[in-house]
């Protein structure tokens, strides 16, 4: 493992564990076996750690609509991404539960989450789309049902974690934020593609919790 992935993975488990505001860079190199030295000629600050982290994350979606994939392979794809995040919140719960204090203490990292967000919501827009022309959703959609549900989808997987949200509200059911997604799709889908889709959500451990 190269020194600088060795950093990064140290920060981000000091970051899960203490939280972002109570690390050092020097606990970091500590832990990582470096120098402060060695550690600021890769990271100069410790925003520059978030900013690497957030590249990763982002990067693990694929923004673009795979042209060779349609019907059920499309929808496979599209419960995939919901899958994707929740791994990168499982493993960067530090990240997502403080994503707005965070963003509020780095211009460049609040730029770049609404970047994001801005592209992952084209995203998944261009994915309804292609599903509806293939007669995958119901064709009582309508284009601003696509928008609430690539809305819905953005607003969701970035305060799923946050405090103050009902996923730490122990009167609430826990409820697993890729089935929630799928859920809501689901009322959406033709009767054509139902038992497809349920056929995938089983598939993929997707289940309503009885």
């Amino acid at each position: 493992m190269q020194r600088k992935e060795q950093i990064l993975m140290t920060a981000v488990q000091l970051f899960n564990d203490k939280g972002y505001a109570n690390v050092s860079l020097r606990e970091i190199a500590r832990e990582a076996g470096t120098t402060i030295g060695n550690l600021t000629y890769h990271f100069p600050k410790k925003e520059d750690l978030i900013l690497t982290l957030l590249d990763t994350l982002h990067t693990k979606f694929i923004l673009d609509i795979p042209k060779d994939k349609h019907r059920a392979e499309l929808l496979s794809h599209l419960l995939n991404s919901f899958l994707t995040a929740e791994q990168n919140e499982k493993e960067h719960p530090f990240y997502y539960k403080n994503i707005y204090e965070l963003t509020m203490c780095s211009e460049i990292l609040a730029e770049r989450n609404k970047i994001f967000q801005k592209d992952l919501y084209d995203y998944y827009i261009q994915i309804f789309t292609k599903l509806k022309k293939d007669g995958v959703l119901r064709k009582s959609v309508r284009s601003c049902d696509i928008s609430s549900m690539a809305y819905m989808i953005v607003l969701s997987t970035a305060v799923w974690l946050q405090s103050n949200t009902p996923y730490s509200n122990e009167l609430l059911p826990d409820i697993r934020i890729s089935v929630s997604l799928c859920h809501m799709i689901q009322a959406n889908i033709s009767e054509e593609y139902e038992e497809e889709f349920e056929k995938l959500v089983k598939e993929k451990g997707l289940c309503f919790p009885n």
